[in-house]
């Protein structure tokens, strides 16, 4: 009976011990939960065989990027509008993207703001987790917004990471850049820009980005093998104060673009 009431009683210590560990053991569980909810995520958008009506993942695509662009206001969202989180990746397949979308405006309602295929505004991260829109490996998406709008435009936000897409037949901006710092645009093939000359027609419009604090134009952004095509005219850096630069038809351009003071880079043409 001693050996049985010693048992008892180490059992009992045991479980009081396992008792008092228990609030730190639900601690750790929510500290995990909550850090396995923020952990950056894969979205997939599959303009041939996708639906907006799904839920973005591998097996069940998007069709267009309608449920992740930035609205003017929330209920100009739709249904299965998702926020992105820094480190978030979408990942575009086969096909072409030319569904416009429409950020809203005060003014104007939800149709308001512009046409665009992809439009992003007020999207900070950190420039070492950073959101990206990327090719699906061994995918060869093309932004085509038929004449009809911009294709991809980052404004007012901060790491952004956009590599191995075709953007053709834009309207005014191919990819548009503004007020945006930490950005990086690489692999990247634009060509057949169209427009109004007066509004400033560009494949590729960058205007008011720096980066790390400092007043120079998309220091880390690198722009490798944009191949310039036929009816290119120039690249302008910061219009009166440098002089437009010719680029020449089939020169592939490899720059980091790390001249200070500069803060407007347009490549003023139909192709580039």
């Amino acid at each position: 009976m001693a050996q049985r009431r010693q048992f008892s009683g180490a059992f009992k210590a045991e479980a009081a011990g396992t008792t008092e560990r228990l609030p730190l053991f639900c601690c750790i569980l929510g500290v995990l939960a909550i850090l396995a909810d923020a952990r950056a995520q894969d979205y997939y958008i599959d303009p041939a065989n996708g639906s907006d009506s799904n839920d973005g993942n591998a097996s069940a695509p998007w069709k267009s990027f309608r449920n992740a662009i930035s609205y003017y206001q929330p209920d100009y969202r739709p249904a299965g509008w998702i926020e992105l989180k820094p480190g978030d990746c979408i990942y575009l397949m086969n096909g072409s993207y030319s569904e416009m979308l429409h950020p809203g405006e005060w003014n104007k309602g939800p149709m308001g703001g512009g046409s665009f295929v992809a439009y992003f505004r007020g999207r900070r991260a950190d420039k070492d987790s950073p959101f990206r829109i990327r090719a699906y490996p061994g995918h060869k998406p093309i932004i085509d917004p038929k004449g009809q709008g911009f294709g991809l435009s980052v404004f007012q936000s901060g790491g952004w990471e956009v590599e191995g897409i075709e953007v053709a037949n834009a309207y005014g901006r191919g990819i548009s850049l503004n007020e945006s710092k930490e950005i990086k645009v690489h692999n990247v093939h634009i060509h057949d820009t169209d427009g109004v000359d007066n509004n400033n027609i560009a494949g590729l419009y960058i205007t008011d980005c720096w980066n790390g604090g400092t007043n120079t134009a998309m220091t880390q952004a690198l722009w490798k093998w944009i191949r310039c095509l036929p009816m290119l005219r120039m690249a302008t850096l910061d219009p009166g104060r440098a002089l437009p630069v010719p680029i020449w038809a089939g020169t592939p351009v490899m720059a980091s673009l790390e001249t200070p003071g500069l803060n407007f880079l347009r490549l003023d043409a139909k192709n580039i």
